[in-house]
């Protein structure tokens, strides 16, 4: 019996996305491409992806379609196809693990890399490190940890910020007894709901950038119906889980709605932040196209993030953000923070930022040209799919 022809991975990302569009607009249409056809295309493209890995390591191909799995240490790492090109491995995977185990909210949340920090295997200049950590919405662990970090004085990485629900505090800490009180009503009283996220914000060091802000949000849920709860809050395509082996499995890539969301999410991204923010709409962009499996479009926009001229701008901005972080902090290791800052400190570079912006936005438009191209043509494919249903 011949094998099933698997579905070209950007005919699929393409189509999906038309469907997103359309049911967005409130019309109902069933995919044309089902579940078993999906799993196919993931597990076709994680083979590509690991095979195309320099140092493949401890890794194999995941059982979860789409992932390649990267033991470090006691933990095993998930990283989603779309991902294994740019992810930091050896060296700075080891410190990327060593950073997620200081910054873990909750002894039983499932703790994921997202964001920038995905790509520090292609040497991206990054502001920040960002992690999420679903937390089980019934119970009480992050309260515990809150409490923690407010209570007594903690070594690197040092948090700086606590937000929740409509409260935001800042070191050093004035945290009323009432706000974790309404956090334990709220567990006590079904659990906290979708909107009810922790976000902690962290000064932390990295071997080759120094200081860096790094953020850990709390997104609670069911993991009985995590893509319920999830839904809205965070991509699985974008994270890589960072798992215990005792733990979960990672969620599911195998959602044909979430892909063409996920797909059209970043392209509205991408026209959100061109104007104003054309550096973070160039890692939308640089996201989709690695989607896309757009090897030359990736090339390219990493090639541009990772030139002298962004770096510098990307490094003025990390130091500022970190400055602003620390400001009204003074016990031991926040001067330490600070002292380390002024050696970090390369000036204002202001003066370069317009001529960086139009360059950047420049590239990004030349790349959308071959990411629309594709778009268009899953548009005609849903187009075609409801005059055959109307006819």
């Amino acid at each position: 019996m011949a094998e099933e022809a698997v579905v070209p991975i950007q005919d699929l990302i393409a189509y999906s996305a038309a469907l997103a569009e359309k049911r967005a607009e409130g019309e109902g249409i069933e995919s044309a491409i089902n579940d078993r056809e999906l799993t196919s295309c993931l597990l076709a493209q994680a083979e590509v992806a690991r095979a195309a890995m320099q140092d493949a390591g401890d890794s194999k191909c995941s059982r979860c379609p789409g992932y390649v799995e990267v033991e470090v240490r006691d933990l095993v790492l998930f990283v989603p196809y779309n991902l294994v090109q740019a992810f930091p491995f050896a060296r700075t995977l080891d410190e990327l693990a060593s950073i997620s185990h200081s910054v873990r909210l909750t002894q039983g949340g499932s703790l994921c890399i997202s964001g920038s920090a995905t790509y520090l295997g292609a040497g991206l200049a990054i502001g920040d490190l960002d992690f999420c950590e679903y937390i089980e919405r019934l119970h009480d662990d992050i309260i515990v940890t809150a409490k923690k970090i407010v209570d007594f004085e903690r070594s690197e990485p040092y948090c700086v910020r606590i937000k929740w629900n409509e409260y935001d505090f800042s070191a050093p800490w004035t945290i009323e007894a009432k706000v974790f009180d309404e956090a334990q009503n709220c567990v006590a009283n079904g659990g906290f709901d979708r909107d009810h996220a922790w976000k902690f914000d962290f000064v932390g060091r990295l071997e080759r950038y120094g200081p860096i802000v790094i953020t850990n949000i709390g997104l609670p849920v069911d993991y009985a119906n995590i893509e319920y709860w999830a839904k809205g809050k965070s991509w699985a395509y974008q994270e890589v889980p960072v798992l215990r082996a005792w733990e979960r499995q990672p969620r599911s890539l195998v959602l044909r709605e979430h892909l063409g969301e996920y797909a059209l999410w970043l392209r509205q991204q991408i026209d959100c932040h061109l104007p104003d923010t054309p550096l973070k709409a160039t890692k939308r962009a640089l996201s989709l196209a690695s989607l896309f499996g757009l090897g030359t479009a990736v090339d390219r926009l990493v090639d541009l993030l990772c030139g002298s001229d962004v770096r510098k701008l990307v490094h003025a901005d990390r130091i500022a953000e970190v400055k602003q972080k620390l400001e009204s902090c003074d016990d031991d290791n926040a001067c330490a923070l600070k002292q380390d800052l002024q050696q970090n400190d390369e000036g204002n570079v202001d003066a370069a930022r317009s001529g960086v912006f139009r360059r950047v936005r420049q590239e990004v438009e030349f790349v959308l040209e071959e990411i629309d191209a594709l778009l268009d043509v899953g548009r005609r494919a849903v187009k075609e799919q409801l005059n055959e249903r109307s006819s």
